[in-house]
């Protein structure tokens, strides 16, 4: 069979592997079991709806009939009521049931209860109705957690470039599904701070009322109108927009498992066959065409002579990138760059630091002796340069009163111009709840054991296993857990696992379909891996491979996974593409919510199918990873006044300095700011404050001596006087103020003098300026900072003359010593690559499984 013949016809297999679901939805449609038994011989309605919910399972608290609407002549006469009802012990919840009347308003039939809300572990208040609002308090341990407000009428028509012909409708029939009707309902979530005892709520002149503990607050029923700010900050909004539905497939396979008839296990079994099929066919095809593997992953990763530079060394000094990767496949016929970087330093959808090595790089591997064809693509980068920042969906997961996320990377400039690529979460809730936290805000506990992927306050990137313990430690700001590792130290699935996601119970977990994964290496750099037609085994391989000491499988399954780089600017600083879009993984458009931005996007690699593409720079329906750019030393050129600039004017150096490791500490250059005195020249330095931690000594004694590598000496600091502004440093950052902040170092107070000054840049900088040589005033210092990006600036008595490595002057000479109270600036942890709970165990299946299975929220059918 000649190649092009047999790649044909594995697209259109690939294609159509789960071609079956969108019919097997409309056939649920069709047969879904709408009609609820009542009891005719009740004594009045809501009696006979009570009855006919206990045949569900549902054990009925409180009925609320709803106004019931004009009607045709000769129409049945139909009505529908809010109840509050519960299953097994769980809270009671609220319910929405349409129902059929008799014209003198006998029951006749009630349809499928309707979860109002989406809360749980937490009780539901009886419901405040007026027209076609109603609302309820969510009640935990005695206290109002929250109040949710719906309209029953439906929810806002969703807006945005996402929300396209095809989605809309797939929107309507989500709907239909969840709610009983297309227009589903509008959802609203307030969050009370602090929660009180008890609230009530009425309805009033177009608005809820909500009252409790001497707080009050108005909620406009158009969700248009914003929430009033009253009582300080009691009731806050949660998101609610919705995140934008998959692809056809992806949606209609969620669809379909969410029919009762069908259920999870049922659509597990049907994936299970259609990808191995689809594994049987490649198999066969592999054999009987010539091998275009290298062809492919040529097409796949595109033109590298565009994209990077190939990686030949190691830099000493930064430990960026790693050695290559060893071959796996030694015997096969090898392919040119299989384990060797690709550093993506001149693509035009991957944004660099100024000064900075590339944070990027890329290659691939091939793990699997019997499909050697198949190969997973890795994009490996530095964390002391990128933070991870763990996304909540719009629709999933939910906290425990129905809250979904934002489904957004922060609509900010400071944040879009820093964001540089986005990828999948782990599995979606219901195939196994496992612990996801994003911003502070808690959506899934913790699961025992868990591989955890985890955002720490400083901006570092943690990995590990989760300990048996529900305690989150202070460090962590988010946080997303799948599975137990699938590499734990370089051994691949230590804690004995034999589901890996795509099988249902009791199959053999061998199913090759799409799979993506995280990983931290021995040298502490953070790999994405995505390979399709693989399994769990394959992709743990790449990871031993890849030198992981902890590796988590993520998602799996086309258009639930892939990668996807960003560059976005404001419209004035907007630079064009130069050359057409690849429109098959290519993209430029508004961002969403940010009037006067626009962004392009490419995928990580060709082959990421169904991923309705460009997918996390919009609102996204399930959790997500972001990647954001941390400020880091030098920065881009100064540029300079006075033409033609001295050799290294506005040039910053970094190396030949105290640095003690990268991120760099410090970076120093001059400068003649001054055209009309030419003979003006200042030396400027650059601390970054998240690289080094102060000690203070008086007269050169101190406490702290010994304690760190030195990177930098402040000599003749003055103390801060009360009431006088002041230069501070905490963890992580420098503080000019009148106030210390809590635990803070003072470094130096403020003064008059002409010959040096300070302030702190955009990036959180501190960028010091003295005069080397020349008459100057504090008015030209404070203008070159200005000029340098600091918004906050302040004045000196006297120069801190600062020696690099407590010896040597910035210039690179011996420095002067100078008596009196100095600064030692020692290298501190910077923000990089950790490893968590380094000292959790492992354990057996027979202590861990339990502990995952465990189910707080997100129940299957047979479970209900």
């Amino acid at each position: 069979m000649p190649a092009v013949l047999g790649e044909a016809l594995m697209k259109f297999l690939s294609k159509r592997a789960l071609a079956p679901v969108p019919f097997a939805l409309l056939v649920g449609f069709l047969l879904r079991d709408r009609g609820v038994p009542v009891d005719p011989k009740a004594a009045h309605r809501s009696e006979a709806l009570t009855r006919a919910l206990a045949g569900r399972g549902l054990k009925v608290a409180s009925v609320t009939w709803l106004p019931e609407g004009p009607r045709w002549p000769l129409s049945r006469r139909t009505a529908r009521a809010v109840v509050k009802a519960s299953e097994r012990d769980d809270p009671a919840v609220l319910y929405l049931v349409e129902t059929k009347l008799s014209p003198e308003g006998v029951l006749l039939d009630a349809d499928e209860a309707h979860r109002l809300t989406r809360s749980s572990s937490v009780e539901e208040s009886p419901p405040a109705v007026s027209g076609r609002f109603a609302a309820t308090a969510l009640v935990s341990d005695g206290l109002v957690l929250g109040v949710q407000l719906i309209d029953l009428g439906g929810e806002p028509r969703p807006e945005g470039p996402s929300w396209s012909r095809t989605a809309r409708p797939q929107n309507a029939l989500t709907n239909l599904q969840e709610t009983g009707q297309t227009a589903g309902l509008g959802r609203r979530s307030f969050r009370l701070v602090p929660p009180v005892a008890s609230v009530t709520m009425r309805f009033d002149q177009g608005a809820l009322v909500v009252a409790g503990d001497g707080h009050a607050a108005t909620v406009p029923l158009d969700p248009a109108v914003a929430v009033p700010n009253v009582e300080g900050s009691w009731l806050l909004p949660e998101p609610s927009e919705k995140g934008q539905v998959g692809n056809v497939t992806t949606w209609a396979v969620d669809r379909v498992r969410s029919l009762s008839w069908f259920g999870d296990d049922n659509m597990q079994r049907l994936k299970a066959v259609a990808f191995g099929a689809l594994d049987v066919a490649e198999q066969a095809r592999s054999k009987v065409t010539t091998d275009t593997t290298d062809q492919e992953i040529r097409q796949d990763m595109g033109d590298a002579d565009r994209s990077g530079t190939a990686a030949t060394f190691t830099d000493p000094e930064t430990g960026w990138p790693p050695p290559k990767l060893d071959v796996y496949l030694k015997n096969n016929r090898p392919i040119a760059g299989e384990g060797e970087w690709l550093l993506l330093d001149k693509d035009p959808f991957v944004r660099l630091q100024p000064g900075a090595p590339p944070a990027f790089a890329t290659t691939f591997l091939r793990t699997d002796k019997e499909r050697p064809y198949t190969r997973l693509y890795i994009t490996l980068w530095d964390p002391r340069q990128v933070t991870l920042h763990p996304v909540a969906g719009a629709v999933e997961p939910v906290n425990a009163t129905g809250s979904a996320g934002t489904g957004l990377i922060p609509r900010t400039p400071e944040m879009m111009r820093r964001v540089v690529a986005a990828f999948n979460g782990g599995f979606q809730a219901l195939h196994g709840e496992f612990g996801v936290m994003s911003d502070g805000s808690l959506y899934l506990p913790p699961k025992p054991y868990g591989a955890t992927i985890a955002e720490l306050r400083d901006g570092s990137t943690g990995f590990g296993v989760w300990p048996n313990s529900v305690d989150i430690p202070p460090s962590l700001v988010g946080f997303r857990q799948n599975l137990t590792p699938l590499v734990l130290d370089g051994k691949y699935n230590p804690y004995g696992r034999t589901w890996w996601g795509g099988t249902p119970p009791g199959w053999p977990d061998r199913v090759h379909t799409t799979r993506s994964g995280l990983c931290l290496t021995k040298e502490g750099f953070v790999g994405y891996f995505y390979g399709n037609g693989i399994d769990a085994d394959v992709l743990g391989l790449a990871m031993v491979q890849a030198r992981c000491q902890v590796g988590v499988h993520l998602d799996m399954n086309p258009g639930h996974t892939g990668l996807e780089f960003y560059q976005a600017e404001s419209k004035e600083a907007w630079q064009p593409l130069g050359r057409p879009y690849q429109n098959d993984w290519e993209a430029e458009g508004e961002v969403s919510g940010m009037s006067g931005w626009r962004f392009r996007s490419r995928r990580m690699v060709r082959g990421m199918g169904l991923m309705n593409f460009p997918r996390y720079i919009q609102r996204e329906a399930r959790d997500f990873f972001y990647l954001s750019l941390r400020p880091v030393l030098p920065g881009g050129d100064v540029p300079v006044a006075v033409s033609p600039p001295e050799a290294g004017e506005g040039k910053w150096r970094t190396k030949g300095l105290a640095q003690h490791g990268f991120p760099f500490a410090l970076a120093t250059t001059t400068l003649r700011p001054d055209k009309a005195r030419a003979d003006l020249h200042v030396r400027v330095l650059k601390v970054d404050p998240t690289t080094i931690r102060p000690e203070v000594r008086a007269e050169g004694k101190g406490e702290g001596e010994g304690k760190g590598e030195l990177v930098l000496t402040l000599q003749g600091t003055s103390a801060p006087r009360g009431g006088e502004t002041a230069l501070h440093w905490r963890p992580g950052a420098f503080v000019l103020g009148k106030q210390a902040p809590a635990g803070a170092v003072a470094i130096t107070g403020q003064g008059q003098g002409s010959e040096a000054a300070l302030g702190i840049d955009a990036d959180g900088m501190l960028v010091y300026v003295e005069v080397e040589s020349g008459q100057t005033d504090a008015a030209t210092l404070d203008r070159v900072l200005k000029d340098l990006g600091c918004a906050q600036r302040m004045g000196l008595e006297h120069p801190l003359t600062p020696l690099q490595g407590g010896a040597m002057s910035l210039a690179g000479s011996p420095g002067k010593r100078v008596s009196g109270r100095e600064v030692r600036l020692v290298r501190g942890q910077a923000p990089g690559g950790q490893r968590l709970f380094a000292d959790t165990p492992i354990v057996p299946i027979s202590e861990w499984n339990p502990l995952q299975h465990k189910r707080i929220r997100y129940f299957k059918h047979s479970q209900n």
